[in-house]
């Protein structure tokens, strides 16, 4: 492998990692923000052994192993391949920037697990070279709706969250406006990660920074109907604030979640490994 590393002025990765004061940051990103706990020890073990053993959680769910060197960088790659989370091409990798909320598929509250509707958009992003354009901040949020940890704080260019129209659970598809979220209308779970392709490719063709923030209010109404949506005009997501993160997470009166802080969003492959053995356990 040869690992090209004299790049500079994007968000890092792992097939393009960025340049720092303490050697190379490689950006891990997990699919669906999640990963199995024998997965969580293998990077652990990789940023002690290929890095520094400093490890950045981000806001997006991604992890970066710091500190790492040219030299270390195509083994960390063989590491991140076996556990599948090394895109196939640097520019696939920076357009797959999809947040779900941290306990997709385990909250009762939500109305929609979004876990099957962010790997259906993951592989639609993939099948699309022409959205290889978007730029590597381009991001992509779907939020569940009612759950215990919305994600109704997170920017993003473009939005899915789930609500309720008619007596049954729909998706909402938005964007980022320069006030806000502009709801563009809602429909079904199935069909939701070809809309938002869709308008992404849409953004592509009419925003000339090719973010969403930038399109003129007066496309809204166009936007809409080139999706095919409907209720453009009565979307009522259910906007909660966020609970407490940090501590016990009450699911179900039998189940819970815990939430654990990481000093200045920062962990060492000690502590790491530590956590994993504690979650075998």
């Amino acid at each position: 492998m040869t690992a090209a590393v004299d790049i500079k002025g994007w968000c890092p990765g792992a097939r393009r990692p960025m340049p720092s004061g303490d050697g190379l940051i490689v950006r891990v990103r997990p699919h669906g923000g999640a990963l199995p706990v024998a997965a969580l020890r293998d990077l652990a073990e990789a940023a002690e052994r290929f890095g520094n053993g400093q490890i950045d959680l981000t806001r997006r769910a991604n992890l970066q192993i710091r500190g790492v060197s040219p030299a270390t960088l195509a083994p960390l790659w063989e590491v991140l391949e076996r556990l599948r989370v090394l895109d196939d091409s640097a520019e696939l990798e920076a357009i797959r920037n999809i947040v779900i909320n941290p306990l997709a598929g385990l909250d009762p509250a939500e109305m929609i697990d979004m876990r099957p509707v962010a790997a259906e958009l993951e592989a639609l992003l993939a099948s699309d070279q022409a959205l290889e354009a978007l730029p590597a901040k381009f991001g992509f949020v779907l939020d569940g709706g009612g759950g215990r940890l919305p994600l109704t704080d997170l920017a993003a260019d473009v939005r899915l969250a789930a609500c309720y129209r008619d007596g049954r659970a729909r998706v909402a598809l938005g964007m980022a406006a320069m006030d806000g979220v502009a709801w563009l209308g809602t429909t079904d779970a199935a069909d939701a990660p070809a809309k938002a392709v869709q308008l992404a490719r849409l953004v592509l063709q009419y925003s000339p920074t090719r973010r969403s923030a930038t399109l003129p209010s007066t496309m809204q109404t166009a936007l809409s109907a080139a999706l095919g949506l409907t209720d453009s005009n009565a979307i009522a997501t259910r906007v909660i604030a966020p609970s407490e993160r940090c501590g016990l997470i009450a699911l179900t009166d039998q189940t819970c979640a815990v939430g654990l802080g990481a000093p200045f969003g920062r962990l060492d492959s000690e502590t790491l490994m530590r956590l994993a053995a504690v979650l075998a356990a």
